[in-house]
């Protein structure tokens, strides 16, 4: 995430939390109330999928996860732990 981002995030009163890594998301997790959105990529590198990730914080009780990725819905089998499939543009610009 851009450091533009965040300042206009932080312009409309829109906390954001960005993590590089899935184990940093989980060590602070407790911190959201599970009706926060969580929006992961798809590629998270080193070969995780954002999609299987995701499966961990849906069963921590976090229900409204985006898989934000430039690839379309029909790249994905379904998927009832992901609330929808977007892309990358934050959702507040």
């Amino acid at each position: 995430m851009t450091n533009d981002t965040l300042l206009l995030a932080l312009d409309k009163n829109i906390i954001i939390a960005s993590y590089t890594n899935p184990s940093d998301f989980f060590k602070q997790a407790d911190q959201f109330s599970r009706d926060t959105p969580v929006y992961i990529d798809s590629s998270l590198g080193d070969g995780v999928k954002g999609e299987e990730v995701a499966k961990d914080i849906y069963a921590m009780g976090f229900k409204k996860i985006y898989l934000a990725t430039g690839y379309k819905k029909d790249h994905f089998s379904e998927m009832p732990w992901i609330t929808d499939v977007v892309g990358k543009r934050p959702p507040f610009l």
